[in-house]
């Protein structure tokens, strides 16, 4: 085996060219997760075929893994942001204070008509419900409604 002296370098060779690859794009938009980049990806393709404006090719999504690893991803890219980038998160994470004024953190509450939300807040609640009544129609014994949750018992 290398001796940890003979890794070190390496190590921080590595690290460097990842870092200088995180943000293939000028314009760089941030979710948490790697259902949000699906969601608005699917999303944003729909919305082109129909005639809405979708996405800008331009912007590159990149899941994070989490809200916790901002600070990391903001030091690791802030040097070679050299467009736009911006944090779409469900809810506005506890930073350090280099970051904490942070304009470029969007949470899905404010697209929304609730404080704490998520990506699939950003929906009408009947198309919702609909595509997860069909997705899920064997395994449920009713179909979910707006006006009432179901209980463990009947799922």
């Amino acid at each position: 085996p290398a001796a940890k002296e003979s890794i070190l370098p390496l190590e921080g060779a590595l690290a460097y060219s990842v870092s200088q690859n995180l943000c293939p794009s000028p314009f760089q938009l941030v979710v948490e997760r790697v259902h949000d980049l699906l969601y608005l990806r699917t999303m944003s393709a729909l919305m082109a075929e129909t005639g809405l404006k979708g996405l800008d090719p331009r912007w590159s999504l990149t899941p994070l893994g989490g809200a916790v690893n901002i600070p990391l991803f903001a030091t690791l890219t802030g040097s070679q942001a050299q467009g736009a980038q911006a944090f779409l998160l469900e809810s506005r994470p506890d930073l350090p204070a280099s970051l904490a004024g942070e304009k470029r953190l969007l949470t899905y509450g404010q697209f929304t008509e609730s404080e704490e939300a998520g990506i699939e807040d950003l929906f009408d609640p009947d198309l919702y419900l609909g595509l997860i009544n069909a997705l899920y129609a064997d395994a449920l014994n009713r179909p979910l409604s707006e006006s009432k949750s179901l209980t463990a018992e009947e799922c």
